[in-house]
């Protein structure tokens, strides 16, 4: 196993506490939560950045956000094994994970692609009844030509090819965030990885028509 797909936590206290209060929600609310956000920073911050966004176009859907900042695939994993899907049986549950396993650990597109599947695995174990929307990963850096946008676009073009003819839903929204010329703009993503509220609005009204057809299939 590579350290992709062996479930690993993240040390910080603030992330071992927002796990635990996730954990109480989804307990709380487990006969409500029809929709699950899994993933990295850009999952969670649509409870920050993306907030207004998500109130104004999905404030009728009864969402768990299971995003958490600089998570990698192995601590999904291990959010996965250690309860984050119990309780709960969600219509549909999007991923969105692997910028920081190319970007961070600068792994192989092969390793992060083993951990995507994997977490893929695990959820059609802990949620049998839920659907998959898988997103590609978001566009990084400013330029088409940058080291960490090729990477991206590989692993990319790896899931693409890996979801071919399979039951999971996948949506590459490159197109969203970059201009004609493959630019990432600052205004869009002030990192050039984050993105920006308006992107957010951008976001939600894009894939609004697409949770709608997949949450009416339940």
């Amino acid at each position: 196993m590579s350290l992709s797909t062996t479930p690993e936590p993240q040390t910080p206290i603030w992330w071992h506490k927002r796990f635990k209060e996730k954990l109480l929600e989804a307990k709380i609310n487990a006969t409500e939560i029809e929709l699950v956000l899994l993933g990295d920073s850009i999952m969670h911050e649509w409870e920050t950045e993306g907030a207004n966004a998500w109130s104004k176009v999905f404030a009728d859907v009864n969402t768990l956000n299971l995003g958490f900042a600089g998570d990698r695939t192995e601590h999904v994993l291990w959010r996965l094994e250690n309860g984050a899907l119990e309780h709960i049986s969600p219509k549909l549950t999007t991923l969105l994970i692997g910028t920081n396993n190319i970007g961070h650990r600068i792994e192989s597109t092969g390793d992060t692609l083993a951990g995507i599947l994997s977490i893929i695995e695990l959820i059609k174990q802990k949620a049998p009844n839920t659907q998959i929307l898988l997103f590609a990963v978001f566009p990084r850096s400013k330029r088409p030509t940058a080291p960490l946008r090729q990477r991206v676009n590989e692993l990319n073009e790896q899931l693409l090819k890996t979801m071919a003819n399979t039951d999971i839903c996948y949506e590459d929204l490159t197109h969203l965030f970059l201009d004609e010329h493959g630019i990432l703009q600052d205004d869009v993503a002030p990192d050039f990885l984050h993105l920006s509220s308006k992107q957010y609005e951008k976001w939600a009204e894009y894939i609004r028509p697409i949770l709608d057809a997949l949450l009416s299939r339940v």
